[in-house]
C-alpha cells in the first residue's frame, strides 16, 4: 500500500542580534524550505531526502517524490554593504508536527546552508536554505495525508 504525504512545509524564525548599525534589517522570504509530497514505499530502514541549499535531491530508493520540494530561500536587507555575515542554523522541532493522530512522523536531521555570506553594494544577501529528513525504519506506513511542519532558527550576526 503506498501511503501519500501531503507537502512538508517549514517555520523559518530569523534571529537578528542587535548591533550598532542604525539601519532596519528585514527578512523576506523569497521560497520556503518544502519537500513537497512524497511516497514512502517502504519504512523497513531508515529512508532519508535531502534538498542542498543549491537545490539538488537526493533521496533513498524507497522513497518517491509525487511533487517536488524546494531549497528555501530568504532575502535580508538592511545590513551593511559589502560586508561578510555569518549564519547559523538550529532545528527546533526534530520530528515534523502533523494534524493526524497516531500517525508516522520524519525526523528532520539537518540543515544544509553556508556559514559566511557577503552583502552586496546595498546591504543584501539572499541566503539559500537546504536539509534532510528521513523515516524511523519501524515497518510503518501510516504517514498520514496532512501536511507535516517544523521550525528551525537562522541566525545572522553582522
Amino acid at each position: 500500500m503506498l501511503n501519500f504525504l501531503a507537502m512538508l512545509l517549514f517555520t523559518i524564525l530569523i534571529v537578528l542580534p542587535k548591533t550598532s548599525y542604525s539601519q532596519t534589517v528585514e527578512l523576506e522570504e523569497i521560497q520556503p524550505l518544502s519537500f513537497g509530497t512524497i511516497v514512502v514505499l517502504s519504512n523497513v530502514e531508515v529512508e532519508s531526502y535531502q534538498i542542498s541549499k543549491e537545490g539538488n535531491v537526493e533521496l533513498s530508493d524507497n522513497l518517491l517524490v509525487f511533487s517536488p520540494g524546494q531549497r528555501g530561500l530568504y532575502r535580508v536587507t538592511g545590513l551593511p554593504p559589502n560586508s561578510n555575515v555569518l549564519l547559523s542554523t538550529q532545528i527546533l522541532d526534530n520530528f515534523f508536527r502533523s494534524t493526524e493522530l497516531n500517525t508516522e512522523r520524519f525526523r528532520f536531521t539537518s540543515l544544509n546552508t553556508s556559514v559566511v555570506h557577503r552583502t552586496d553594494d546595498t546591504g543584501r544577501v539572499v541566503l539559500p536554505v537546504g536539509g534532510t529528513i528521513s523515516t524511523s525504519g519501524n515497518g510503518s506506513l501510516v504517514f498520514g495525508a496532512a501536511p507535516h511542519t517544523a521550525d528551525f532558527i537562522v541566525e545572522i550576526d553582522y
